[in-house]
């Protein structure tokens, strides 16, 4: 069989693996210079850096039927996160209770002795066996479930708005309820880490085992069908044809009605003498979005911990070029005069960061196998994460007939068995 896959992100070039191990014939197109899409990173003199905030969590279980961990050089984060109140500087800590009992008395005195209790109650109902288990049930949205949870409104604007915000990369979290119960099981049974080859390492490593696919980069599509697909005025036929793209660009190509809302991120990245970043930690801001607040949350890069890296999202990001002394005063909120030290290195931003799913969506599958006989791929087909991305390939590969990877593999594998941090 003869396939043709638009679009070289994760979700396409596993399609691709799948089906030229199967034997099939492959030719897949990729309108950038590499490969990666959204998951993407770029090289600043000695350092990589993703392009948008990209931590990767080890509880993704498609995960680990496509990514060989112990050939990723990574570290991982700890299992709590800070927030800082700007006006004065002052810290609190969230942890994992059941991970580091050593950190619950700090993390009562951040939420108080009920908001604690729910915090944990919420992370026991994981579901180790299955965290999509959530997206199977109606639920309301984000700010709606944390009223429904009994969370306090102190708790919600410190702490849980800032952290789902940027999960969803949605300022409004119009996000679904369920959904962000998934994100709290992945963060709860896997752990989070962060690459030293970027995020990028992912699609590379899964490019880097094709032999006989065909791989067209710097090739635009203009257009498809369910058995063609036309690329610099040349049309070239197929027995399928896959739509692996961003929800924007198959809305086009499927001539759907163009998307009335864009989840925009961008971060900015500053070389700093001394870093006030001293573990590897996610630190939120407890008043984003509060009189002028923009970062959402700051990070030090893992493997280069001189660099402090802030994120913003949407309208924000789309001045964030222009306003790198806004930034560093707000920085200088946070760490004081010393950030007049720092030296700025880039900024990065990705429009169309995740796809938007209707709130009242019920389920893990969002769109149906195809349209218009083209078959469909990527996260907005399933839900906004790598594993939805993942997951809608199999789906396809499965479609087709062809088999993925062992399913065996304990997606809650331990540090020791994903292979040595680096």
């Amino acid at each position: 069989m003869k396939i043709g896959i638009v679009g070289a992100g994760i979700s396409g070039l596993a399609i691709s693996l799948g089906a030229e191990k199967a034997g099939h014939e492959v030719v897949l197109y990729e309108s950038e210079s590499d490969v990666g899409g959204r998951m993407s990173s770029v090289r600043f003199g000695p350092y990589i850096i993703d392009i948008g905030f990209h931590v990767l969590h080890t509880a993704y279980p498609s995960l680990h039927r496509w990514i060989d961990f112990s050939k990723l050089e990574f570290k991982e984060m700890e299992k709590c996160t800070e927030s800082i109140d700007p006006d004065t500087g002052r810290r609190n800590l969230l942890a994992d209770a059941i991970n580091m009992p050593l950190k619950l008395f700090p993390t009562l005195r951040a939420t108080g002795l009920r908001d604690g209790l729910r915090l944990l109650r919420w992370r026991l109902a994981s579901n180790s066996k299955d965290i999509e288990s959530p997206l199977d049930f109606k639920s309301e949205k984000i700010m709606d479930g944390f009223k429904q949870r009994g969370f306090s409104n102190n708790i919600v604007q410190n702490i849980l708005r800032p952290l789902f915000a940027g999960i969803t990369l949605d300022p409004d979290l119009e996000e679904r309820m369920s959904f962000a119960s998934f994100t709290w099981a992945a963060m709860s049974l896997g752990s989070m880490i962060m690459l030293k080859g970027g995020i990028q390492a992912v699609p590379n490593q899964l490019v880097n085992k094709l032999i006989s696919t065909q791989l067209l980069l710097n090739s635009r599509v203009d257009g498809v069908s369910s058995t063609t697909i036309t690329c610099n005025k040349q049309t070239e036929k197929f027995d399928k044809v896959v739509l692996a793209t961003p929800q924007n660009v198959s809305f086009n190509f499927l001539n759907r009605k163009p998307l009335t809302k864009v989840k925009k991120t961008a971060t900015i990245v500053f070389k700093s003498l001394k870093n006030p970043l001293s573990r590897n930690r996610l630190l939120i801001n407890e008043k984003y979005g509060l009189n002028g607040n923009k970062i959402l949350h700051a990070h030090s890069h893992p493997f280069h911990p001189q660099l402090i890296i802030a994120t913003v999202i949407g309208k924000d990001a789309d001045s964030l070029q222009d306003n790198q002394d806004e930034i560093l005063s707000e920085f200088e909120n946070w760490f004081g005069k010393q950030v007049r030290e720092w030296e700025f290195v880039t900024v990065t931003k990705v429009d169309n960061a995740l796809p938007i799913i209707d709130t009242n969506h019920v389920g893990r599958v969002k769109e149906p196998i195809s349209d218009q006989e083209i078959l469909l791929a990527g996260d907005y087909t399933t839900h906004p994460s790598v594993q939805g991305a993942l997951f809608s390939a199999e789906r396809v590969l499965d479609h087709l007939g062809i088999p993925i990877p062992d399913k065996t593999i304990n997606a809650t594998t331990s540090q020791t068995e994903l292979g040595p941090v680096a």
